[in-house]
């Protein structure tokens, strides 16, 4: 009766390790970035500011942390406290080609009385082919706010495993509180290794919208630095 005991026991111990050996590996990224100023969907909101981010997730599922932290308040024709960002979502994919991304972002705007908390959904369809097309759709549903995007990316193999990152994105934002508008946004970033896992990004931004008039709007053009991990 032991000997059967202890056979049954030492099966159910192999499945589980086996069960545990295909449950997906759990990934983390970690990037501490600067910015010459913070530009969000094509409205300036700070200058000098530092972007704590950390990225964390299983299989297809994943959740993080991010912080836009103005050095310059001022910046960007207003007073702004900094905004942090707790997000999570799901990857589904679709096909060889084509995944799905669903999930929402919880804002927290530090020093703000009136909305200092909002959420906000998020719909992605994006295409594994050449340049990435990403077709995003967000809505704000503490302010009724609706953000509609299409973005692109390519990163090129330069020399000595030093690669040149590009990404565009063209779209148009809807507040409730004003009309709406559209935007764009390029950037190039040359990307340096850091060791097996890491890499040093550093490049110019440029910005414009179709809304000139409003505070933080209209031609920017900034820079920005970034030290990524992968663990």
């Amino acid at each position: 009766m032991k000997s059967r005991l202890v056979s049954c026991l030492l099966v159910l111990s192999a499945l589980c390790s086996a069960l545990r050996a295909e449950e997906p590996a759990l990934w983390a990224t970690t990037n501490l970035g600067f910015e010459s100023a913070y530009v969000s969907y094509g409205t300036k909101f700070s200058e000098n500011t530092l972007m704590p981010k950390l990225d964390f997730g299983r299989g297809d599922l994943y959740a993080g942390v991010w912080g836009y932290l103005p050095i310059d308040k001022g910046g960007g024709g207003y007073v702004f406290d900094g905004e942090w960002d707790f997000f999570g979502g799901r990857t589904l994919k679709l096909n060889d080609v084509f995944s799905l991304d669903l999930g929402g972002t919880l804002y927290q705007y530090p020093g703000v009385t009136t909305d200092e908390f909002t959420f906000e959904g998020f719909l992605w369809l994006t295409a594994n082919v050449p340049f990435k097309p990403t077709a995003k759709l967000f809505y704000d549903f503490t302010i009724e706010n609706w953000i509609g995007e299409l973005a692109f990316s390519r990163e090129v193999a330069l020399v000595d495993k030093v690669a040149l990152v590009s990404s565009a994105r063209v779209g148009f934002r809807r507040p409730l509180s004003s009309d709406p508008w559209l935007y764009a946004t390029l950037q190039l970033d040359l990307a340096y290794p850091l060791g097996e896992n890491g890499k040093l990004l550093i490049g110019p931004r440029l910005t414009n919208n179709s809304d000139n008039d409003s505070v933080g709007h209209g031609v920017e053009t900034w820079w920005g630095v970034a030290a990524v991990r992968s663990w």
